[in-house]
């Protein structure tokens, strides 16, 4: 039985899936096996994961109808035999010690969830996040909701923390509603972190995340931003009068982020009484908060400038923007 199972959805990535797994087959750590989920492609993508399964016995695909990706990982879940759960999403990959580096913390600190360090690659830049450090007593679910980074990516689980959850009908935000629940049921102390990166996430490529910044523009209410609805579904699965206090403020602000990107995407559209309820519900609950100050400055004041001034609140939007197709210029020219 192999001790780590790789679980990879895969739709329409035909130019990137083959760096992906070779990537995988490249990894220090040799005991795994690797689980192709493939959700219908229409591309070339589907005799690409059946070449990669002939070429080595530790993967193999399952091809199945088209039911989006948290459908996806859910079935490479219910195939997995290993103890523990690496997601690598198909058009991104994984550095050659990156479950080897995963897998030696998990068993020295006998952790029910490690977190890795990841490399973004942007067009016109690359940084590192490195995951803020883990206070001991502090709940996990607190400290995804408030520093981690949302998507199952750079992590390793345990398989048995995955027994019950709820897989949401959402194609944006499904990792957030899935991971919220995963680390709901972990204990202090049994999260841990590397400092290494052990993930490289393109976000070059044409997947679901750009694709969706791409259309936010289009929505008319914040009840049809996908991203917002997502986390109201976190925020409200912990409600519970009973659930710790700390849990409903980082509830609270991880709501507070996705408003501040609706404001600034959707701005042409928004309506006064939102931006009234945004203040009020959200804004001024967290404004005495030290978790707000995790929120730049710049992003911070959206909210109540638009609040005390609709025409103020869509300029300032515009001079963010401005300044930030310059700031990418100069990247890029200096490149």
């Amino acid at each position: 039985m192999p001790i780590v199972s790789i679980i990879v959805p895969v739709y329409k990535v035909e130019k990137y899936l083959p760096r992906c797994l070779d990537s995988i087959l490249a990894q220090t750590f040799v005991d795994f096996e690797c689980i192709l989920v493939d959700d219908d492609s229409p591309d070339n993508c589907p005799a690409i994961c059946d070449e990669y399964v002939s070429r080595d016995n530790r993967i193999v695909v399952i091809h199945r109808d088209n039911k989006g990706v948290a459908v996806a990982r859910d079935t490479g879940l219910k195939k997995a035999k290993g103890e523990f759960i690496c997601f690598v999403d198909s058009d991104d990959w994984i550095e050659p010690r990156a479950l080897e580096l995963l897998h030696k913390k998990q068993q020295e600190t006998n952790a029910d969830i490690v977190l890795g360090s990841i490399k973004n690659i942007f067009l016109w830049k690359t940084d590192t996040y490195i995951n803020p450090e883990i206070p001991t007593d502090m709940l996990p679910i607190v400290y995804f909701l408030l520093y981690g980074f949302k998507g199952p990516v750079a992590k390793l689980f345990k398989k048995s923390l995955f027994q019950n959850y709820v897989i949401p009908d959402t194609h944006v935000g499904e990792d957030l509603i899935v991971n919220a629940q995963v680390f709901s049921i972990v204990q202090p102390g049994k999260l841990q972190k590397i400092d290494e990166i052990v993930y490289v996430y393109d976000r070059r490529t044409d997947g679901v995340i750009n694709n969706t910044i791409k259309s936010m523009k289009n929505y008319d209410s914040y009840l049809e931003d996908p991203n917002i609805k997502s986390r109201l579904w976190v925020k409200q699965y912990f409600d519970a009068p009973e659930q710790n206090e700390l849990v409903k403020i980082a509830c609270l602000y991880l709501v507070y982020e996705a408003i501040i990107q609706y404001m600034r995407f959707c701005c042409r559209n928004i309506k006064k009484n939102e931006t009234a309820l945004f203040y009020k519900e959200y804004h001024k609950k967290l404004l005495n908060n030290k978790c707000l100050k995790n929120i730049p400055i710049r992003d911070r004041i959206i909210v109540p400038i638009f609040y005390f001034s609709m025409p103020l609140g869509k300029a300032y939007i515009k001079i963010l923007d401005f300044l930030y197709c310059v700031k990418r210029l100069l990247r890029n020219k200096n490149r």
